[in-house]
């Protein structure tokens, strides 16, 4: 400032200026505020340092003491007006996040200012402006990305598959619902409009009810399958079953603002279960017809002819079989557990008697590993009550398995053990039930087994990877998920 040469400007030396152009320019040169004034009639550019590092080499230094149209040619068609104005008497101008095109460094730049216009007013008469402003570009910048992020996040929320809405407030207002909402709900008005109001039907059922839990505890809420009845404009009722989580949006001060709804209309899947539940229930009621008639056929085939432990036999072997087919999941009749397994087998020899120590976890079995487990078990148990720990009082059957995982491979490790009964010995022939527990049980689960016969009694073990005991996926469908 003081360095200037302004004798060789109109605004001659410092020490002829007005009282308030000294005061003014003291003040600007010591704020930290982007200002400058332009004084008189040519409106000479007095500025600070912060205003000068936004004006770049084009204009600063030369600037200072110069008249401002020369300065700023190329933007004056925008400022001229302005400051015309406010020269003239008009009110103060104030311009926010305005897009001004300047060359600045060497190229023309898209720059953000938020500026203002104020007059000096000297004995009753504006005498010239003060210009205040604040580049705003990077913020400008950021707000841009951020909204173009928001508008991409909102197509995609409008493109995607399942439902989804944004509701605001305590009384879950609208404030978006994507395509598949608005077709969900019959592309009714939405936005803007409470979900009690523009769904009561939903509220009937206890849906805003769950809404307000959310919004007061701030904690998530999953439904599955959940019944929702809607009713058409023309009074025609539309029943749906949905998936549906209520998320909390939650603000900067950690107060709950809303809910993220979003969801899918699993109606047909729902339909399809139920067929299927009921194809399934059908399925297991002729099963057990067909065991039914097969029992029949074998005892009018085998009465009277001096078979009757060979009946019994074969009864008892078809009875294990219909009750192991009772323990898979009525669903898909694909899985069952081992529990299930075990307990089908021994139920019979328990009613009569029978001691048996059971311990173990559910674990979930494909269906043939389920039938294979049960009928094994079931001829361990005859053998049992024949020769062995259930053919005398005290004499017990101790059955475990667990699933344990050495070296970072799961086992399954399983076994039957005898103990209390008369001193045992191996039998000359290996009938079809210890083919059944030691062949059969070895392929269906890929596992290790072996029968022993110490005195103290019969010992049954098996050893399973773990991978063997995942339900069959023929087509490898889950895995491509």
């Amino acid at each position: 400032m003081r360095a200037h040469d302004w004798a060789a400007t109109a605004f001659g030396q410092p020490a002829d200026w007005a009282a308030e152009l000294k005061v003014l320019a003291a003040f600007v040169l010591a704020s930290p505020q982007p200002m400058m004034i332009w004084w008189g009639p040519d409106l000479l550019q007095i500025y600070n340092d912060a205003f000068a590092g936004l004006m770049g080499p084009e204009r600063h230094p030369g600037a200072f003491g110069a008249a401002a149209q020369h300065s700023w040619s190329e933007i004056w068609s925008t400022l001229g007006p302005q400051v015309a104005h406010v020269l003239a008497g008009g009110e103060p101008r104030l311009n926010e996040e305005e897009l001004i095109q300047i060359t600045r460094f060497g190229a023309r730049r898209s720059v953000w200012w938020t500026y203002g216009f104020s007059p000096i007013v000297v004995a009753g008469t504006v005498a010239g402006v003060v210009l205040t402003c604040q580049e705003v570009t990077a913020r400008q910048r950021l707000t841009n990305r951020i909204r173009h992020q928001s508008e991409r996040f909102q197509q995609l929320f409008e493109q995607a598959p399942g439902f989804i809405a944004i509701l605001l407030g305590p009384q879950h207002v609208f404030q978006f619902a994507n395509a598949a909402y608005r077709t969900l709900v019959g592309n009714r008005p939405l936005i803007g409009k409470p979900v009690a109001d523009i769904l009561p039907e939903a509220s009937a059922q206890g849906f805003v009810a769950r809404l307000d839990e959310v919004y007061a505890s701030g904690e998530l809420h999953a439904g599955r399958r959940v019944p929702l009845t809607l009713t058409d404009g023309d009074g025609t009722e539309r029943d749906y079953v949905l998936d549906v989580i209520y998320q909390p949006i939650v603000d900067d001060d950690g107060q709950v603002a809303g809910v993220f709804i979003q969801g899918h209309d699993v109606t047909a899947h729902a339909a399809a279960e139920k067929n299927l539940t009921l194809i399934n229930h059908e399925l297991k009621h002729r099963v057990k017809n067909t065991l039914a008639v097969t029992t029949g056929i074998v005892n009018q085939t085998l009465r009277n002819r001096g078979n009757d432990e060979l009946l019994t036999t074969l009864r008892a072997r078809i009875s294990a079989y219909a009750r192991a087919h009772d323990i898979l999941a009525p669903q898909t009749w694909a899985t069952g557990t081992v529990h299930g397994a075990v307990m089908s087998a021994v139920q019979t020899f328990r009613a009569q008697g029978g001691s048996f120590t059971i311990e173990g976890p559910d674990l979930t079995l494909g269906s043939r590993q389920v039938l294979s487990l049960a009928l094994a078990v079931h001829e361990l148990a005859v053998n049992a009550r024949r020769y062995g720990a259930l053919s005398r009082p005290g004499g017990s059957v101790d059955i475990r398995w667990m699933l344990h995982d050495p070296e970072g491979e799961p086992k399954f490790d399983f076994s039957w053990k005898e103990s209390g009964g008369p001193p045992c010995s191996e039998p000359e022939r290996h009938g079809f039930g210890l083919h059944l527990v030691s062949r059969v049980l070895a392929a269906d689960f890929d596992a290790t087994t072996s029968i022993a016969f110490p005195p103290s009694g019969l010992i049954f073990t098996m050893l399973a990877l773990g991978p063997s005991l995942r339900p069959p996926d023929p087509d490898g469908f889950f895995a491509k998920l």
